[in-house]
């Protein structure tokens, strides 16, 4: 009896290893994959989707939440206009801001963020192709047509913390599509809060001239 007892011991004992070791190696996986995949960036909102939530389609609520994306620097009303559908509240980057402000923009904050000779050679490029394109037809070239890395369009990037809005009975998710204007990695961010807001002050402070400052946004991809 005491050896079958031994056997049995043992046996569970290479069970539980064996269990531990597939899940670190599983978990392990998973922290590779989102390593392999994930850039910081720099780029600038062309708009923004925050889905409604079951009964909080009122007054109170949506000035409650209109109030946080103001404070935290999300949402300008200046920047971006506003809608609401049956199932969203839209936010979109005023063609005015972007056909006024986006090459200018770009002159200013490309050698802030490019130094090297063919990196300065490719955003000088992008710069010739954006001035060639008829304003009206510029985000479709840059959704569509532009292969630039220093100019690239990203849909629906993916919520980061601070991209929760926690208001007194609700928290919504804001989605973002995006042109992203550098990205670099790999990097890897559990939590992702602080830094990005930081950033986004200094964006609007280096470039207030430019009231597309105020759709910069640091956020990561992947």
């Amino acid at each position: 009896m005491k050896n079958v007892t031994i056997r049995l011991i043992k046996y569970f004992d290479l069970v539980y290893a064996y269990i531990k070791n597939s899940f670190l190696k599983a978990n392990l996986r998973v922290v590779e994959e989102r390593l392999m995949g994930q850039f910081i960036c720099i780029g600038i909102v062309t708009s923004m989707t925050i889905k409604k939530l079951p009964n909080t389609s009122n007054d109170k609520n949506i000035k409650e939440l209109m109030e946080t994306l103001q404070k935290r620097g999300i949402y300008d009303s200046e920047v971006f206009d506003f809608d609401e559908d049956e199932k969203n509240y839209n936010f979109q980057l005023k063609k005015e801001v972007f056909d006024r402000d986006l090459i200018p923009f770009l002159r200013a904050i490309y050698p802030d963020l490019y130094s090297r000779e063919n990196e300065i050679k490719d955003y000088t490029n992008t710069i010739k192709d954006l001035e060639s394109i008829n304003s009206n037809k510029r985000l479709e070239w840059i959704k569509n047509d532009c292969s630039n890395y220093t100019l690239e369009y990203h849909p629906q990037t993916y919520p980061m913390e601070e991209d929760f809005i926690r208001c007194k009975w609700s928290t919504y998710e804001v989605f973002f599509d995006t042109i992203t204007l550098m990205g670099e990695g790999k990097v890897f961010f559990e939590c992702f809060g602080n830094i990005p807001r930081y950033f986004k002050k200094l964006f609007i402070k280096s470039y207030k001239e430019f009231k597309l400052s105020k759709a910069l946004k640091c956020y990561i991809i992947g």
